[in-house]
């Protein structure tokens, strides 16, 4: 019996401590910077030479463009108000599409590089977690 009631006030122990998941409303202003984003070459060629790379094949930076502007599509679609954990889900379901080992470090690093900008559209974070795998 103690060790039950010991249990049930850890778990709701664990579960007052935890904060309340952030959320987010897509407002008009935040829908069209997504579409502008979405519409904007991230991969072209010119975006790679800035940071000092090589291009990869066209076809890679294809795949590297459809899987952010996929992640965008699905977040526009997704049901109001977004919750951190649902970006993060849409970011992790669209990564795992990829066959990220064919990717180089460098293309996995400007990956993650543009999910973090579109991040930062959204105002919230890509967990670290979900991007990992691009580091």
């Amino acid at each position: 019996m103690k060790k039950s009631l010991l249990s049930l006030a850890l778990i709701l122990l664990l579960f007052s401590c935890q904060r309340a998941e952030q959320q987010l409303v897509l407002t008009q202003t935040v829908r069209e910077q997504l579409l502008e984003f979405k519409e904007k070459e991230k991969f072209a060629p010119a975006e790679w030479e800035k940071r000092g790379a090589v291009p990869p094949r066209k076809e890679v930076r294809q795949k590297l463009e459809a899987v952010v502007n996929q992640s965008i599509e699905r977040i526009l679609q997704a049901e109001q108000p977004l919750r951190q954990s649902q970006i993060n889900t849409i970011v992790s379901a669209e990564l795992n599409q990829i066959g990220l080992f064919e990717l180089a470090p460098e293309e996995k690093k400007f990956l993650a590089d543009t999910f973090h900008a579109l991040s930062g559209l959204l105002q919230m974070k890509v967990d670290a977690v979900v991007l990992d795998e691009l580091y």
